[in-house]
């Protein structure tokens, strides 16, 4: 872990909702228009042949559009997979008021006063210590 993810956090989550509605403009994108003429009869006697027209929008979307796809759904993927292992490591921390600061800054990305406030001091360096101590205890790095 280290400081930089957790810093990215909220980047990556904005990230993920990106290339979410990235591939549901991917999957409404207009599809290849299609039509034929094909051959049948009457329902009723005397059954006489004719052409009829069909046309419409073809149901597979092309291998170029899936393989973009593809792309974009692993990289959500791997950002989520950065996610959970910040999710993971704030879930360790043991102390509540720790955990809450560190979800304060990094996942809701409150300013250190807003966070002193929350927890009921009035100096913002008090949680700004307090939580780099921590980090560095942890073995957190400093990117």
């Amino acid at each position: 872990m280290t400081v930089e993810k957790l810093r990215q956090y909220r980047d990556k989550k904005r990230e993920i909702a990106l290339l979410k509605s990235q591939i549901c403009r991917y999957r409404q994108q207009k599809r290849e228009y299609v039509q034929d003429v094909v051959s049948g009869s009457e329902q009723e006697f005397p059954y006489r042949p004719q052409k009829v027209h069909i046309q419409g929008y073809a149901t597979q979307t092309p291998q170029l559009l899936q393989r973009s796809i593809r792309r974009v759904q692993h990289k959500i993927d791997r950002l989520y997979t950065d996610l959970d292992e910040v999710d993971r490591f704030i879930a360790s921390v043991q102390d509540s008021q720790m955990r809450q600061m560190i979800t304060l800054r990094y996942v809701e990305g409150s300013t250190w006063p807003k966070i002193a406030h929350e927890i009921g001091e009035n100096d913002e360096s008090f949680p700004r210590q307090k939580v780099r101590n921590y980090l560095e205890r942890c073995g957190v790095k400093r990117s």
